[in-house]
């Protein structure tokens, strides 16, 4: 299921961001998951499971690029915000074994 509705490379994840709707609607989820982790609470937990915390990792390795594509353009700087809040979740992930999703960096690199 998860593949049925799977981003497919680094040019939808800019259009994802691109619509300010969608935007929002994460921005909101990662903050959410931010403040959570900065509180102490582990991702398996928050997320209700490996597989669910794996997936969020993937969708920030994602996202996390896709922002900084879009944070380079003129009109976008506060994507380098959400940005930051990917790398911070991103990186209290890697405390947790969760390291930065490699399938998502080599797709990127092969597109």
């Amino acid at each position: 299921m998860s593949r049925t509705y799977a981003l497919q490379d680094l040019h939808e994840a800019v259009s994802f961001l691109s619509d300010p709707l969608l935007r929002a609607r994460l921005e909101e989820g990662v903050r959410v998951v931010a403040d959570r982790v900065a509180q102490g609470d582990r991702l398996v937990t928050l997320m209700g499971g490996k597989i669910d915390a794996l997936k969020l990792v993937s969708s920030l390795t994602l996202f996390e690029l896709a922002a900084l594509r879009l944070a380079a353009s003129p009109g976008n700087q506060e994507l380098a915000t959400f940005a930051t809040r990917c790398e911070q979740v991103l990186a209290v992930a890697q405390m947790q074994g969760f390291p930065r999703c490699q399938f998502t960096l080599e797709s990127i690199r092969t597109n």
